[in-house]
């Protein structure tokens, strides 16, 4: 897992439109959480809403103590809505999602878009069938932190050496750049031409000359 990761709010919601983009319709979104789902920790995720169930659209399971089914496990009722992001979700969608829910169980709703105020709010005021928000941003940067559909360049770093070395060691470090300063290194393709090779020849045989 990837950590401390610095985005900014502009890449960010760059990354949420292309996010968002990638989806061809709900059904797609909707399996690509059960992928999430799993990836994060949950157990047994099934989609569920082509079966007319309720309209919960995921079902899944997070085992308790030691892992074993039955053993204070928690069922978990999850809406999914693939809105386009800037838009906000109807306060009347969750309130369904917690009208569903059967005594025990949490819910949890994930969408490409936000909620307003109001919508956060009314999750706030019934902690006894608690309901876990997750709005585009939250979803893209939990994806980014679990490298789920994100691919990262690596890049040299001078301070990661730098604090590799003993402290009591006097060498000298040049150029020592921040974190914030850091540049991905650049391969350049170079042509190597008729002109250079003897333009090199020419200053070995005057190098040559001079001993």
């Amino acid at each position: 897992m990837r950590k401390n990761i610095e985005i900014s709010e502009q890449q960010l919601g760059g990354f949420l439109e292309q996010f968002y983009d990638y989806f061809e319709s709900g059904y797609d979104f909707e399996e690509f959480l059960k992928v999430y789902l799993e990836k994060i920790g949950l157990d047994e995720v099934v989609v569920t809403q082509r079966s007319g169930d309720g309209g919960i659209d995921l079902k899944a399971i997070r085992y308790g103590v030691g892992g074993l089914a039955g053993a204070d496990s928690v069922e978990y009722f999850v809406q999914a809505k693939r809105n386009r992001p800037g838009t906000t979700i109807p306060i009347e969608k969750v309130r369904a999602l917690r009208g569903v829910m059967p005594s025990g169980s949490k819910g949890v709703f994930i969408t490409t878009a936000g909620y307003s105020n109001k919508t956060i709010e009314f999750v706030e005021e019934d902690l006894t069938r608690p309901i876990i928000l997750i709005d585009g941003k939250t979803l893209v940067e939990s994806c980014i932190d679990n490298e789920i559909g994100f691919v990262f360049t690596p890049v040299f770093s001078k301070c990661a050496m730098n604090a590799l070395r003993d402290t009591s060691d006097d060498m000298p470090i040049e150029d020592e750049v921040t974190e914030e300063q850091e540049v991905p290194v650049v391969i350049v393709d170079k042509r190597i031409t008729a002109n250079d090779i003897r333009a090199k020849i020419l200053r070995m045989q005057k190098h040559s000359l001079m001993f």
